[in-house]
């Protein structure tokens, strides 16, 4: 630790850190339907999607205590969607052995990256998510499972966050880049003028 970090900057930065990983996590129970198989990052894959399928878990089982059974439990729900995952997986696998990379955080191209080629992966990924979260709700309200539909429609909120959070960063990154090029430039006209 340094000398200008103190022991709350490192607790504050934790939970920062903390919030982000769930953050990121509750969109993979979305994700795992709005993206296409093999296109995503092993991130998606382990840590992330773990994380949210263990908080839609405890979701479910709180308010199934508070409020009765959902038509369809939450956990039979959850094993669809580790089946799901494995799709993904297998797809994921094929991709690699074609030689088809992709970043390790990427969580997939969006179901609209094909039907509006024009949109970014980014505007195609929202737009992606946030019709199959609300898709979902409306479905799952319909279908006499308002523990999921509510879990769903209170994705949309986190989706957004989710999006803000890496808009900023990377404007952050595009302005350290710029920052860094224009220093590189500096130092290299007066490397020049001796």
């Amino acid at each position: 630790m340094n000398a200008s970090t103190s022991p709350e900057d490192n607790t504050l930065a934790n939970g920062y850190s903390f919030c982000l990983v769930a953050l990121f996590a509750l969109n993979r129970t979305v994700q795992v339907w709005s993206r296409l198989p093999g296109t995503c990052g092993p991130w998606f894959l382990g840590l992330f999607f773990f994380g949210g399928l263990g908080l839609l878990s405890w979701y479910g089982v709180v308010n199934t205590e508070m409020f009765g059974q959902d038509r369809l439990s939450v956990l039979s729900y959850c094993y669809v969607c580790f089946l799901w995952w494995n799709i993904h997986g297998v797809f994921a696998a094929l991709s690699k052995g074609r030689g088809i990379r992709f970043h390790s955080y990427q969580p997939g191209l969006g179901l609209f990256h094909r039907l509006v080629p024009k949109w970014s992966d980014e505007v195609s990924g929202l737009a992606s998510d946030l019709i199959v979260a609300l898709g979902l709700s409306v479905l799952f309200k319909l279908f006499g499972c308002p523990i999921l539909g509510g879990w769903y429609f209170a994705m949309t909120v986190w989706i957004v966050l989710a999006y803000a959070w890496q808009s900023a960063r990377n404007a952050r990154l595009r302005q350290a880049i710029d920052d860094a090029s224009v220093e590189a430039d500096h130092f290299s006209n007066l490397q020049r003028k001796r």
